[in-house]
């Protein structure tokens, strides 16, 4: 679904991932497209103008973003979920980006759909050279957050082409979503680390390299990450059980209740990884199902006609605590909460189990799952939504 907000003689698009209204996530600072730079938030999958096969296409936008974000500040659109990534076309030999961290972000930037590299934010600086040497002409550029809100929040200004020329409008394609609401392990959390000894950092978190965005690669989707280390469906890592998913979910940043997301966008599917920080030292008892129902309920209201795939976590096993038998317990919990939903005629939910990581697969930081345990997540995750929605 599309809407605009006419400001001045300029129209943002709010597509697949932006808010029709201005309540905290949503359009309502102007597209400003003038001098060298651009500003302005669009939704839609990594595949500007759509590709061999356009279906549906955005409106014509110089930036486009895909991803929660909070547009309340008119000087530049701000975001913090990891995975959020921002899409340009320059004309030029080269582009500026002109953001603001509260931290020390990192992101994957691409330009002309090449490999990634790495660009590090710091609070102290707000300018970062993306690329130069181009051949001159017309080049995308696509930066990614690789890092979640606990690293830190950024704030988009705009993107400056070397010759000062004005970004190119472009059409984005509109096709299949994919929504991820999870803890750690959805965010990439030391999905780059060797071995279960490093611990938390920005230079071993990374969400593309997570199973939400390999799955999404696979499908042809474009995918929006909700997730945050730490936190459960009822308790977070610490024990404490305030700002847990059902508090943050609605909101458009992380960290910020006051930034609510009012997004109208429908994704087809909606996967749900929470628990492992839930178990993490006592089982929660029945009020994990409890309210796992009533979460599975609020996604249902907001999104009528998604699939939503309940999923039980690789890091939970049975052995640890000794005696614990905590997979047994989640996975009862979890399936008690589907059939809960199913038996009050939602059949869209349903129940998966990713396989318990392995040591002969090896192991992330903190025991987190490495590159191996997410690839085999999301070929598991691919197989079920392949079945589920005919793709």
């Amino acid at each position: 679904m599309k809407y605009a907000v006419l400001v001045g003689a300029i129209v943002i698009g709010a597509v697949a991932c932006s808010s029709a209204e201005n309540e905290g996530g949503g359009p309502s600072n102007p597209a400003v497209d003038g001098g060298g730079g651009g500003k302005g938030p669009d939704g839609g999958s990594a595949q500007p103008d759509g590709g061999d096969d356009p279906g549906e296409l955005s409106d014509l936008e110089t930036v486009h973003i895909t991803g929660r974000f909070d547009a309340r500040d008119p000087a530049g659109i701000r975001f913090s979920w990891p995975g959020t990534s921002v899409r340009a076309r320059f004309s030029g030999t080269g582009v500026t980006l002109h953001l603001v961290d509260t931290g020390a972000d990192q992101f994957d930037v691409s330009i002309d759909g090449a490999p990634p590299t790495l660009l590090k934010t710091t609070a102290d600086q707000n300018t970062y050279s993306l690329a130069s040497g181009l051949a001159d002409g017309d080049h995308d550029v696509v930066v990614t957050k690789r890092t979640e809100a606990l690293i830190g929040s950024a704030q988009l200004f705009e993107f400056v082409s070397s010759e000062g020329r004005s970004l190119v409008a472009t059409r984005v394609k509109l096709g299949r979503r994919i929504e991820i609401v999870g803890d750690s392990i959805s965010c990439g959390y030391g999905v780059l680390g060797t071995e279960p000894t490093c611990a938390f950092g920005a230079d071993t978190e990374s969400e593309p390299s997570a199973y939400g965005n390999l799955t999404a690669q696979a499908l042809g989707a474009s995918h929006t990450t909700i997730a945050y280390s730490g936190i459960g469906m009822v308790r977070d890592f610490g024990g404490a059980s305030v700002d847990q998913m059902p508090d943050r979910y609605g909101r458009a940043l992380a960290d910020d209740p006051t930034s609510v997301w009012n997004g109208s966008e429908e994704p087809d599917a909606i996967v749900v990884n929470l628990g492992t920080n839930d178990f993490q030292a006592t089982e929660p008892g029945p009020i994990f199902q409890t309210t796992y129902e009533t979460f599975l309920g609020t996604l249902r209201t907001k999104h009528p006609n998604a699939v939503i795939v309940a999923t039980l976590s690789p890091m939970i096993s049975d052995y640890y605590p000794e005696g614990g038998n905590f997979r047994t317990l989640a996975r009862g919990y979890i399936q008690g909460a589907v059939a809960t939903r199913n038996a009050q005629g939602d059949a869209k939910v349903s129940f998966l189990e990713f396989d318990l990581q392995t040591g002969e697969d090896g192991y992330g930081c903190d025991f987190h799952p490495n590159v191996v345990t997410h690839q085999k997540m999301s070929a598991k995750l691919v197989s079920v939504l392949k079945n589920q929605l005919g793709w």
